[in-house]
């Protein structure tokens, strides 16, 4: 069975059109609907699980698009995406390693630290669980 935006909005409780507006947002209207988009998708979710707003986790996936993709291809890379609050700015960086998080800790002892491939990998286990319940649906 193919993965529709349906299985999707069934998955985070939430309306079609709702799924519709999100891929718009997420730049991913008019594609045809892949594992990566729906795991960016489903990040959402993720990210709302840890305190953020719907509007918030869809600019950072936006954001750390690259990033993403980047977790995705292989799940034994790493990412980081770190929030730093200056008084006079404010502003993200993305680390894609450890040694690098590192460096950029050094420098920035008081950012926050969000686990962009804990994300991602939490993303696409929720995915594949959609992906199974409806294989047995359709084997049904």
């Amino acid at each position: 069975m193919e993965l529709s935006q349906r299985h999707l909005a069934a998955e985070l409780g939430v309306s079609e059109p709702t799924v519709t507006r999100c891929m718009k947002i997420l730049r991913q209207a008019g594609r045809p609907l892949n594992r990566l988009a729906a795991v960016r998708l489903l990040a959402i979710a993720e990210l709302q699980a840890a305190g953020f707003s719907s509007a918030v986790a869809m600019e950072i996936l936006n954001e750390a698009s690259a990033e993403i993709a980047f977790v995705h291809a292989d799940p034994s890379r790493k990412a980081w995406l770190l929030f730093v609050e200056q008084p006079r700015q404010s502003f993200r960086l993305s680390a894609l390693g450890e040694r690098h998080l590192l460096a950029l800790l050094e420098s920035l002892p008081l950012a926050t630290i969000l686990p962009l491939h804990s994300v991602v990998s939490a993303a696409s286990d929720r995915l594949d669980k959609v992906l199974a319940r409806n294989a047995r649906r359709a084997a049904a």
